[in-house]
C-alpha cells in the first residue's frame, strides 16, 4: 500500500515500457505496464510514460491480469487493486496549431474531486483502451451528487492528428485507475519540414563546441549532432506537429537543464542549453 510511483513534479515520471511486467504491486503477475492486486490500495501512479509493454499499461485486478476491469455506477468496489478506481470516459480530442483539446466524463464517488491526468500514444492498445507515451498534463474535476463530473481539458502540447490520447482518475486517498478508452485526435497530420537550432553556452555567454545533442522523437527515433567552434546546432527536416526530446551531453560541462521537450508545430531557433563547469554549482 501507498506506493507512488512517479510524481506531480517536473521529472518525477518513470518510462516503462517495452516489458512483459514493468511494476506490480505488491507481487508478480500479469504482462501489464504497472500492476495493482491484492487488496494493494492507495497507489498513486503519476506523470509517467508507459508504452509498449505486451499486456494493459495499468492493470487493477485481483490476483491476476485480467485486462481492463469495467467501470461500475459510484464506483462502489473496494479492496482489490487501487479499490478498482473508476477511469474516465474521453469522447473528444482535437488539436490545433499549438494545443490539444481533450473532452470525457468521469462516473465515479459522489461528491470527490479527482486528478484526472492526459496522456498520447501513436496508437490504441489491441483492446481499444491506451498506455499513455507522453503526459500531457492534469487537471481536477469534482463530481456532483450523482457521482458524474464533466472533464475539458487543454494541454500545451500538440498531438498530431490520427495519434490517440488517454486518461486516469486518482482520488484523493491516491487510487490511480487503469487507462481510458483511446480516443482519436482529429486535425490534420502535419508533415516534416521544420528546423530546429539553437546554442550551448555558459551563463556568462561562452559559446560550448563539440557538445553532442540528441533528439529523440515520440516515436523512439534519435538523430544525434555536435555543437559547432561557435557553439550553435541545427537540425532540418524535423517532423512537426509532435514531441520532441532534445538532451545535451559534454566532457566539460552540466547543464541547467540538460532535457528539453518541445512540442514541433513550426521551426525553432533558440533551443539553447545553458552550462556550468563540472563540480561547480551555481
Amino acid at each position: 500500500m501507498n506506493n507512488v510511483i512517479g510524481g506531480i513534479n517536473v521529472g518525477d515520471g518513470n518510462v516503462i515500457s517495452f516489458n512483459g511486467d514493468g511494476t506490480t504491486v505488491p507481487t508478480l503477475f500479469g504482462e501489464a505496464g504497472i500492476a495493482v492486486f491484492a487488496g494493494a490500495t492507495n497507489n498513486p501512479i503519476y506523470g509517467n510514460g508507459i508504452v509498449s509493454n505486451t499486456g494493459a499499461g495499468i492493470d487493477l485486478g485481483i490476483s491476476d491480469a485480467d485486462g481492463v476491469t469495467a467501470n461500475d455506477p459510484l464506483d462502489v468496489d473496494s479492496g482489490n487493486g487501487n479499490n478498482l478506481q473508476n477511469f474516465p470516459s474521453l469522447t473528444s480530442a482535437s488539436s490545433s496549431s499549438t494545443t490539444t483539446t481533450i473532452g470525457g466524463t468521469l462516473d465515479s464517488t459522489a461528491s470527490t474531486t479527482f486528478r484526472v491526468e492526459f496522456f498520447s500514444s501513436v496508437a490504441a492498445d489491441a483492446g481499444g483502451n491506451g498506455e499513455g507515451r507522453v503526459f500531457l498534463g492534469s487537471t481536477n474535476v469534482t463530481t456532483n451528487v450523482a457521482g458524474n463530473a464533466t472533464i475539458s481539458f487543454v494541454s500545451q502540447i500538440r498531438v498530431s492528428g490520427g495519434q490517440v490520447v488517454t486518461a486516469t482518475a486518482t482520488n484523493p486517498n491516491g487510487d490511480t485507475s487503469e487507462f481510458s478508452n483511446a480516443q482519436t485526435v482529429t486535425g490534420a497530420v502535419t508533415a516534416a519540414g521544420v528546423s530546429v537550432s539553437g546554442s550551448a553556452r555558459t551563463a556568462q555567454g561562452k559559446r560550448i563546441r563539440n557538445a553532442q545533442i540528441t533528439m529523440t522523437s515520440i516515436e523512439g527515433n534519435v538523430r544525434t549532432t555536435f555543437t559547432n567552434a561557435f557553439g550553435n546546432f541545427k537540425f532540418t527536416d524535423v517532423a512537426a506537429g509532435q514531441t520532441h526530446v532534445f538532451s545535451i551531453r559534454s566532457k566539460t560541462y552540466t547543464f541547467e537543464q540538460p532535457s528539453q521537450v518541445v512540442n514541433l508545430s513550426e521551426d525553432v531557433d533558440n533551443l539553447d542549453f545553458i552550462a556550468t563547469p563540472r563540480g561547480r554549482t551555481n
